[in-house]
């Protein structure tokens, strides 16, 4: 099959396709809803263990299972010409872990050895999630048409994290009616353990979705082969493409802000009182103000593209860092969540692009792998750092540093990498 052919197939597919995604968008996000990273899940973790270093000790590992998985995905994905069934699996794997926090939650006492279990679980979640999203990510280059993805990511993520939204605002109704007891005092995990419960469902709903869109078989795959092989070729592919290659430093300096998100609401809990309904409106508004970005910022890229879009965002999320110093009130927290929230949003679509623009057909999994591990760097030392910062210098400190180092990115991104869509050799 010639490329003509096979890109006029992956059009006439994406009219059925289109509502197919956007309801897997939806339940998807909706599921995450339930365990959002930086707000519910920093809030659980802290509640449980009482350290800050707890907390970014799970940003860390979050990351080292979602690095680790870069190395075997290309050997698992790149020889594939249809990535559906082993993306499918990869899905059904990243779920279960939810499930079995709920139980153990439920079924074990507090303490160090429940702590050591949730951390395990969600290292094991994480694996998977990165074996997961290399997947989807190669996956959706196959089913959305690059002049489409602009306005198809805006609007499935916009509209999806609406729904997420709702779910991050019940899941601290259900945290507060459950885990703080109507108080504003941690009791006991089962309002948490309710909420792994909900992600899981709502999740396994969005598996279903996602299995009912048709994938075009690409024109030309990669070899089959080891995962040792696959990672000698990675220094070759860094070597070759140097503008690939500083693009994912820079992406891995402006994700820090991803990574160390959890602290936000840590820094909120010690500055004023945070109940089960405020945690749940920190939620619904960082929530609602990502979905808004995402939306303007999918309508921005259609006229910029998306370097650019991730250049601006990330300089002004870096000078929203820089006011932290004013956090000392419910208002203000709720409008730090406003801007971070909206300012994500563009972030977060410039990467899930970008990624499917770099690279061909026959390499694209690389590509997405060597860019998830350096970014998986960061992620390792970054959140371990902010914790020691926040617990040994202040959290002041740990925001300032946050917003100098993805301001010198966003500012560097601008004149030493050169756009994907500028450079012929990209299978487009």
């Amino acid at each position: 099959m010639k490329k003509k052919e096979y890109q006029n197939n992956v059009k006439e597919n994406y009219i059925s396709n289109f509502p197919i995604g956007i309801a897997q968008g939806l339940f998807f996000y909706a599921g995450m809803g339930f365990y959002n990273y930086a707000s519910i899940f920093a809030s659980f973790i802290f509640d449980l263990s009482k350290s800050e270093l707890i907390v970014g000790l799970m940003g860390t590992v979050m990351s080292l299972g979602y690095t680790i998985a870069q190395i075997y995905g290309p050997a698992a994905l790149e020889h594939l010409v249809i990535k559906r069934k082993r993306m499918l699996t990869f899905g059904f794997l990243y779920r279960v872990p939810w499930l079995l926090m709920g139980v153990f939650l439920l079924a074990f006492p507090a303490g160090t050895p429940l702590v050591l279990v949730i951390v395990l679980l969600y290292a094991v979640l994480h694996f998977f999630n990165g074996l997961y999203i290399s997947s989807f990510f190669d996956f959706m280059s196959k089913i959305v048409p690059i002049e489409k993805r602009g306005t198809y990511f805006g609007l499935r993520n916009s509209i999806s994290i609406a729904f997420q939204a709702g779910a991050g605002y019940l899941a601290g109704v259900l945290v507060g009616r459950f885990s703080y007891l109507d108080g504003a005092e941690y009791v006991i995990p089962h309002g948490y353990a309710y909420c792994f419960f909900l992600a899981f469902l709502v999740h396994m709903i969005d598996l279903f979705a996602l299995s009912r869109l048709k994938e075009e078989p690409a024109v030309v795959a990669g070899k089959k082969t080891t995962v040792l092989r696959t990672l000698k070729k990675f220094p070759a592919i860094l070597q070759a493409d140097k503008n690939f290659a500083v693009y994912c430093v820079l992406r891995s300096l402006i994700s820090l802000g991803f990574y160390t998100a959890s602290f936000i609401i840590v820094f909120a809990k010690i500055r004023i009182p945070v109940t089960g309904e405020i945690l749940g409106i920190f939620t619904a508004v960082n929530l609602v103000s990502l979905s808004v970005g995402t939306f303007a910022a999918g309508q921005i890229a259609n006229k910029v593209g998306f370097k650019k879009l991730v250049e601006g965002a990330a300089i002004l999320i870096a000078c929203v860092y820089f006011t932290s110093p004013l956090l000392n009130s419910f208002e203000a927290f709720f409008v730090f969540f406003l801007g971070v929230g909206f300012l994500t949003g563009g972030i977060f679509l410039s990467f899930d692009n970008l990624i499917m623009e770099f690279g061909r057909s026959d390499n694209r999994p690389s590509y997405i792998a060597i860019s998830s591990i350096i970014s998986g760097i960061t992620g390792i030392v970054g959140p371990l750092a902010a914790g020691l910062i926040a617990n040994q210098i202040s959290f002041i400190a740990l925001f300032y540093g946050i917003g100098m180092v993805i301001l010198a990115a966003g500012i560097l991104m601008i004149s030493k990498v050169t756009d994907p869509r500028e450079i012929k050799e990209y299978w487009l």
